[in-house]
């Protein structure tokens, strides 16, 4: 069971409890670790998470009981054009990490390991970049890592089959030898 450190406990039992994402993108040309937070924040592993405005939008928080392929949807805004170049480069498959953080009261953000919520855990699956002249926004499906559940992949046991893996197997060269014996199992 997830253990809270008694500050979020605190702020779990107040009436308006305050929360900000922690995003780590983990890109070809660097990572950018981002929040949503109105200022940066940097947690106590020293990684400063940028509080530019580039997190738009986000799929809510949820937990799920079973093993599903549920897709994580997040949109960004990028004025400098940084993450539009990373983009443009391919990033299908790359990591996605996502934690929530409380907001105290009289301590503000609390960004311990013990303070922070994993929210989303997978890899971007196809990135959308929609640019018009009035904003220029990137939505990312990120896919979790049981989407290969899903996953249908045909071998076919022919003759030939084995080929298209290895010319020089021979191990299905005589897979339809024998076909015509059939065997009745049981009793009659």
């Amino acid at each position: 069971m997830r253990q809270f450190s008694s500050n979020v406990q605190s702020v779990l039992s107040e009436d308006f409890v305050e929360y900000f994402l922690l995003v780590d993108l983990e890109l070809p040309g660097a990572t950018y670790n981002l929040t949503t937070h109105k200022a940066a924040i940097t947690t106590d592993d020293s990684v400063v998470y940028s509080a530019n405005g580039a997190v738009f939008e986000y799929d809510s928080p949820r937990q799920n009981s079973a093993l599903d392929r549920e897709a994580y949807t997040i949109q960004l805004i990028d004025p400098s054009d940084a993450l539009f170049d990373e983009f443009r480069t391919g990033v299908v498959n790359r990591n996605v990490t996502i934690r929530a953080g409380f907001v105290h009261s009289t301590l503000g953000p609390l960004t311990g390991d013990l303070d922070l919520v994993y929210v989303y855990r997978g890899y971007i699956d196809s990135p959308k970049i929609s640019n018009n002249f009035s904003s220029k926004i990137v939505e990312l499906q990120c896919s979790s890592p049981m989407a290969d559940l899903d996953m249908i992949r045909s071998f076919w046991t022919t003759e030939n089959g084995m080929d298209q893996y290895n010319l020089t197997d021979t191990s299905f060269d005589r897979i339809n030898e024998g076909y015509e014996l059939q065997l009745e199992w049981g009793r009659l």
